[in-house]
């Protein structure tokens, strides 16, 4: 595996209790403010975002498990965000592309599973070109998720094989290449 030179955050907030603005734009896919608190607040971006389970009292506050763990990144890839506003995100933090959240998964598998567009995956890619050939815990890697899901536009197959010609063939935790 390449070596990531990663600048890992450890900023995080509670989803319940303290969310960002950025990070409400974000759900509310106000895509144009979304934009603005980046650039105003540009270490919501490297803000992790983190949902607890419910529980019972018993369970102390910092002891709580994990429902799910995103960065903004993450987030917004899930939801077909514009290209102008991963720019953004990626300017403010440029390691995010680089950063697995608690799933294992990359922002690119996101993007690719949710048919994010030509423009968005192009940028992760640049961003990051080596999350094109890591797979997520189930074996699958962004191309995989295309081919479940479909692509925004074939470019975006054109692009994650010109990345690396070898996902083609590669074969995810059931010992499926991305054609089958």
């Amino acid at each position: 595996m390449a070596d990531l030179h990663c600048t890992p955050s450890t900023l995080e907030v509670d989803y319940d209790k303290n969310l960002t603005a950025l990070y409400k734009s974000i759900t509310d896919q106000d895509w144009s403010r979304a934009i603005s608190f980046c650039q105003k607040y540009p270490e919501q971006a490297a803000t992790w975002v983190v949902r607890h389970y419910e529980d019972d009292e018993s369970s102390k506050e910092d002891n709580k498990e994990i429902m799910w763990r995103f960065l903004p990144l993450h987030s917004a890839c899930a939801r077909q965000p514009p290209a102008s506003f991963i720019s953004a995100l990626l300017r403010a933090y440029p390691d995010a592309a680089k950063c697995v959240d608690d799933q294992g998964m990359y922002a690119l598998h996101y993007a690719c599973g949710n048919q994010a567009t030509r423009d968005v995956i192009r940028l992760l890619l640049v961003n990051f070109p080596e999350a094109s050939t890591i797979a997520d815990p189930r074996g699958m890697l962004p191309i995989h998720y295309v081919a479940c899901w479909g692509p925004s536009t074939v470019s975006v197959v054109d692009m994650l094989l010109v990345t690396n010609s070898h996902v083609g063939v590669a074969l995810d935790g059931d010992g499926n290449t991305a054609l089958d």
